[in-house]
């Protein structure tokens, strides 16, 4: 079972101002682009031989190029999208997302009259060379199956249609997962979870590898695991610790599980979530007694903080930052 990627910046609205990347997502759409339209400024640029000679020939490879519709997909040998370059330049900075398909299974439903078959690129300094005695099927290969190795971190794969536009995929079984950037925003992460529930489709949080430039994908689990340390109550409020033990702790989920606990909690309250009793102690220290091993142990298991008279914000570890939720 062979799994493609595709990076969707998630940025570009359409005439109804919503969101393309999520509207074609739900209606199981997708867009395949001509060579006039692609970022590379060498696309369908290519060196002939005798072909020169063959006008009528020649004409016939310009014209099927021209309205060949393209879909790039993107290989991963790691089998989920850890590429930081594609996240950067085609998911908007991690602000997007990124759609895992089943390879055998898109081609499968989608329409066969129009599909003209798969193509991996060969990254080569060496432009498409088009001689008389080959065939026009192997012309348009050569001159759209062939790129700069400048992009080779890509790792394209793309599927050929005879024109370019819109391309319906048949049922849901060819998308197998979903998988969100960094710095998605998380109530459109929660919109893409929703509208494809039980599906089948699993969805997965990119997050940082720690002392590393590397990326992981850490699976969401819809339930959030937890359990309740202590809660004391003043005159004004109530202070929750809370021990959290699910694996997403990501920024989105953590901000997510504020969410939750706010709907659950409703009275006036402090909520204090770790995910590791160690530090129970250094949280009820003031700064000046706290030691830099100290706060470093804090910083790694201090997940959440949010303050009763600003019960919409939270304070997500490690980034240290306010998030409206």
């Amino acid at each position: 079972m062979a799994k493609v990627y595709k990076y969707r910046s998630n940025v570009v609205y359409d005439a109804n101002h919503k969101k393309r990347d999520l509207e074609q997502l739900f209606s199981l759409e997708f867009y395949a682009s001509n060579l006039q339209e692609m970022n590379d400024p060498f696309e369908g640029t290519f060196s002939f031989g005798t072909i020169s000679h063959n006008e009528e020939k020649y004409t016939k490879v310009i014209q099927q190029i021209s309205s060949l519709g393209i879909y790039s997909l993107a290989i991963d040998e790691n089998n989920y999208p850890n590429n930081d370059l594609m996240w950067a330049h085609y998911a908007n900075a991690h602000k997007g997302f990124c759609i895992e398909y089943d390879l055998d299974l898109l081609v499968d439903t989608i329409n066969k009259d129009d599909y003209l078959g798969q193509i991996q690129i060969d990254y080569t300094n060496e432009r498409p060379l088009v001689e008389s005695n080959m065939t026009l099927n192997e012309s348009i290969k050569s001159i759209v199956g062939k790129k700069s190795q400048s992009w080779s971190y890509e790792k394209e794969l793309r599927l050929l249609f005879h024109t370019r536009g819109i391309k319906k995929i048949n049922n849901i079984l060819p998308i197998t997962g979903v998988y969100f950037g960094l710095n998605m925003d998380s109530l459109e992460r929660q919109q893409i979870i929703a509208y494809l529930k039980d599906k089948n489709v699993k969805y997965y949080q990119m997050e940082r590898v720690d002392g590393t430039y590397d990326l992981k994908a850490t699976e969401i689990i819809s339930k959030f695991e937890y359990s309740v340390i202590s809660i004391n109550k003043n005159s004004v409020c109530s202070n929750y610790i809370i021990l959290y033990h699910s694996s997403n702790k990501d920024k989105n989920s953590l901000i997510e599980f504020h969410q939750y606990l706010r709907n659950n909690i409703n009275s006036p309250s402090n909520i204090t979530v770790i995910d590791d009793k160690e530090i129970l102690p250094i949280l009820n220290k003031f700064s000046s007694e706290t030691s830099s091993d100290e706060y470093k142990k804090l910083q790694k298991h201090w997940l959440l903080f949010s303050t009763f008279d600003a019960p919409d914000v939270c304070w997500v570890y490690p980034e240290r930052l306010y998030y409206l939720s």
